[in-house]
């Protein structure tokens, strides 16, 4: 399956303490097949059986690096 950068499977949402969302990152996935790779990183395991998954902190500092999986920062996602 072709990874295209402009078009994330995913956009994912930090919960504001005033009750709104605010964009954090995106998530690219791929249903399986050879393990993808975007922007020089090649994807992690994806959330389900044979799946890659790759995300992006785009919005968001994270420490653990823009591309980790998870962000200590943002809560529900460490």
């Amino acid at each position: 399956m072709k990874v295209h950068h402009k078009k994330p499977e995913v956009l994912v949402y930090e919960p504001m303490k005033n009750g709104k969302l605010k964009l954090v990152a995106v998530e690219y996935l791929t249903p399986g097949g050879d393990r993808p790779s975007l922007f020089g990183q090649k994807f992690d395991d994806g959330p389900f059986p044979g799946s890659y998954a790759l995300h992006a902190w785009v919005w968001k500092n994270n420490p653990d690096g823009m591309f980790a999986a998870n962000n200590p920062k943002v809560k529900g996602c460490n």
